[in-house]
């Protein structure tokens, strides 16, 4: 079946909150969205194992999005069968000594980090912290010395690049989420509408394939400033996390000709 309309959505920041990952204020949109059979699809930097666990907290039959856009996962037989998009992650952490070399810079890689430093790093914490770990396309890191404008160029010149993420940078082959995502949506015969969020420059991309985009603001609740600039026609949800998301889902649902003046441009 071929859907009407779509949202796709970005999780951390975005549909979970940033402080606890939790997406409580959030369910009765997503009800609404399982009512009208309208699919929800994760596009994130999340690793398949993170999203795996989260779809099934929220009842999501895919496809799912995930490390930035370097695999589409959909599910088939029970299981989850993974299409690979990017980079492995082998290759890239072998690049990053050279991107370092290259750039006179130095940086952590998540996956050197010991458990205390990635769950300062990242907010996690326990099962939700070592499934973040499980990486198969992209590598999160934290710049400790340098210019993070000559790492961008070392990492061009060694066929990746560098992208902004809510946390942290993440190195990544050239594919990204909005390639994932326009991909997913050549499977449809006749396109659907398409609604996205998003919360960082890393969603900037797919959010401008989008019919309706929607930036859902910081803790501080002001969007970010990069994403604003590069996705101009969205919309911006009136709070942050999931409370924004929920609110920004239900007046977009609720609106006949156009958008609740619960959101504001």
């Amino acid at each position: 079946m071929i859907p009407r309309r779509v949202v796709l959505t970005d999780l951390d920041g975005t549909l979970l909150d940033s402080h606890d990952f939790g997406f409580a204020p959030a369910l009765p949109a997503i009800e609404r969205l399982r009512v009208e059979e309208i699919p929800l699809i994760p596009v994130t930097s999340k690793t398949m194992a993170e999203v795996v666990t989260l779809a099934a907290a929220l009842g999501l039959p895919g496809p799912v999005i995930v490390e930035s856009g370097a695999a589409i996962a959909s599910r088939e037989a029970g299981g989850w069968t993974l299409i690979p998009l990017g980079i492995s992650v082998t290759e890239i952490r072998m690049r990053a000594r050279e991107i370092e070399a290259r750039s006179n810079a130095r940086f952590r890689l998540y996956s050197e980090m010991d458990e205390s430093e990635a769950e300062m790093i990242s907010g996690l914490k326990g099962l939700a912290l070592g499934q973040s770990r499980l990486r198969q396309f992209e590598e999160p890191f934290i710049l400790l010395e340098g210019d993070l404008d000559r790492v961008r160029r070392a990492a061009e010149a060694a066929g990746l690049v560098v992208r902004q993420g809510g946390r942290l940078l993440h190195l990544c082959g050239p594919v990204t989420k909005g390639d994932a995502a326009r991909r997913l949506l050549w499977t449809w015969t006749n396109r659907p509408y398409v609604i996205a969020l998003g919360d960082a420059p890393i969603d900037a991309d797919f959010l401008a394939l989008a019919d309706l985009a929607v930036i859902v603001p910081g803790v501080d609740g002001t969007p970010n400033a990069a994403l604003r600039e590069a996705v101009p026609e969205a919309i911006v949800a009136p709070a942050p996390g999931a409370r924004g998301w929920n609110a920004a889902i239900l007046a977009i649902l609720g609106e006949q000709g156009g958008v609740s003046d619960a959101i504001a441009r």
